[in-house]
């Protein structure tokens, strides 16, 4: 019997169900990471997140070899092409068991569907797992069988869910062998991404609440790359959330100071896996709510270009995008304000803030992607209402109040008074008025 660890966004060797499942079903094991070239460009990922993607499957190479497993890496061009590709891998290595962990977006429903039918014509067998989030789509729903689209309900339902399933018991982690040296800021491997959050636990969570809005504070856990490719999975994630609190239960982890407020964001994450999969049409470039899809939004390619080079004037929005763009991540409340920025100020399409943030993410995740900017148009799960905008002179005063994140992106406007640093800038005005 041989069996293939098929890996996809799950690239850690941790808490790792299907890899679990093979160790205990016997006999050899080799694994495959398909590399997809022209799906990632159609899904516009970022090239950094595609080295991010590349520097962690190095990091699983040595995991799985202390394992005496070995990881094969072999371009497969597309999804379309990934069927019959996988198919003749797995006919070559005389596989007779294929492992994978489950992924929730319609075109990788549909890539596995047809691995499936493939691999029922030619008799292997298939075994496939949940791992991305704590609790699976499908299971949280209304009393009429229907999805929750309010994350209020949702999150009420989530915690009964969550402490009928329990704690996970899961194995200590062995840090010690899982360390590579790196010297970039988002450096690859379980190791990595273990020790971040424990720092994070350890010295930030507590006060996650008071910290978690403010740019030039070092507030968050930074750990989204990490969750994006599954370098560390949400069970592990949570396990320790738990271990810091002191708590057992999720009823009681959401009423802990700091540490709730930390799980509330982690629930939203669950929901908006829950609402891709349970909405496929999100991922097409439709609004959830019906009312929007004939909504007419703004052409307008030079205030657009403007937003996106951090040259619109508006000091705290053209900070945030100068962050995302020279080092591809941008902290969650100024995310919030470029997106209601664009879409509700400038009235542009936020399909094109959405593509943008895709490109140039490293923690790119099309259902936290997707779902953060409808609800922040005003057309998605517990939509921001249309007529509801931050101010962004107001939000900058607020949690930027020294000016010290907008100094460290905008340097030509060092010379400016803490008073004068928040305020737009003349010329941004007057490009608006010509527009």
């Amino acid at each position: 019997m041989k069996h293939l660890l098929w890996f996809r966004s799950d690239l850690r060797v941790d808490d790792h169900p299907a890899l679990n499942a093979a160790q205990a079903a016997g006999g050899e094991i080799i694994a495959l990471y398909a590399l997809t070239p022209k799906t990632w460009q159609s899904h516009e990922a970022a090239e950094c997140k595609i080295d991010f993607i590349k520097r962690n499957l190095e990091a699983l190479a040595l995991a799985l070899a202390a394992l005496n497993i070995q990881l094969y890496i072999e371009d497969m061009d597309s999804y379309d092409l990934v069927p019959e590709k996988l198919l003749a891998f797995c006919q070559q290595h005389q596989v007779s068991h294929l492992y994978f962990n489950v992924q929730y977006e319609i075109d990788e429903q549909r890539r596995d569907q047809k691995v499936q039918a493939l691999c029922e014509k030619n008799r292997m067998m298939m075994c496939c797992y949940h791992e991305q989030i704590f609790v699976q789509p499908g299971m949280i729903l209304s009393e009429k069988n229907q999805p929750f689209q309010k994350f209020s309900a949702f999150k009420r339902r989530w915690l009964i869910f969550a402490d009928r399933l329990g704690l996970p018991d899961l194995p200590e982690f062995d840090l010690r062998a899982r360390m590579i040296q790196e010297t970039v800021f988002w450096p690859a491997g379980e190791g990595e991404a273990w020790q971040r959050l424990q720092i994070f636990l350890d010295q930030k969570a507590g006060e996650y609440d008071q910290w978690r809005d403010f740019p030039a504070k070092q507030g968050t856990s930074h750990l989204s790359p990490y969750l994006a490719q599954g370098v560390l999975s949400i069970r592990r994630v949570l396990m320790e959330l738990h271990r810091a609190a002191g708590t057992y239960s999720f009823s009681e982890l959401i009423a802990s100071p700091g540490y709730g407020v930390w799980l509330n964001e982690l629930i939203w994450r669950e929901f908006y896996k829950h609402i891709i999969f349970l909405f496929p049409k999100l991922a097409c470039g439709q609004t959830l709510q019906a009312k929007f899809k004939v909504w007419t939004w703004r052409q307008d390619h030079g205030q657009f270009q403007r937003w996106c080079d951090g040259q619109t004037g508006y000091p705290l929005i053209d900070a945030a995008m100068r962050q995302l763009n020279q080092t591809g991540w941008m902290h969650n409340r100024l995310r919030m304000n470029v997106a209601v920025f664009l879409a509700k100020f400038l009235k542009i399409d936020w399909r094109w803030g959405e593509s943008y943030f895709a490109r140039h993410l490293i923690d790119g995740d099309l259902a936290a992607n997707n779902g953060g900017w409808q609800w922040c148009a005003g057309t998605g799960t517990d939509a921001m209402p249309y007529f509801r905008i931050f101010n962004p002179t107001l939000q900058a005063q607020k949690f930027d109040p020294e000016g010290v994140f907008i100094r460290q992106y905008c340097p030509e406007l060092s010379h400016l008074s803490v008073k004068a640093i928040h305020l737009p800038q003349p010329h941004a005005l007057a490009k608006y008025h010509e527009s």
